[in-house]
């Protein structure tokens, strides 16, 4: 039986099949990782601006229509409506 935990030794590190050390893996694995996490970093910035000016403009659209709805008086025939 051989799972994922067993191919590793748990005294020095190292791979139980190819007996290298995995100190090189695990640098790759960080330097790969480094640019995703600041582009994900990058997107989460990006996607909380988007999100406050889509807030802001939808309460301006909201206001813009509600002072239309104010101003113009509906006719009787469209009351059933709103």
């Amino acid at each position: 039986m051989s799972d994922y935990y067993s191919e590793f030794d748990s005294d020095d590190n190292r791979c139980g099949k190819c007996r290298r050390k995995d100190d090189a893996t695990q640098r790759s694995y960080q330097n790969q990782l480094r640019p995703l996490r600041e582009r994900m970093e990058t997107l989460e910035i990006q996607n909380t601006r988007l999100a406050s000016e889509c807030a802001r403009l939808r309460d301006e659209l909201r206001n813009a229509k509600f002072k239309e709805r104010s101003t113009w008086v509906l006719p009787r025939s469209s009351w059933a409506h709103y």
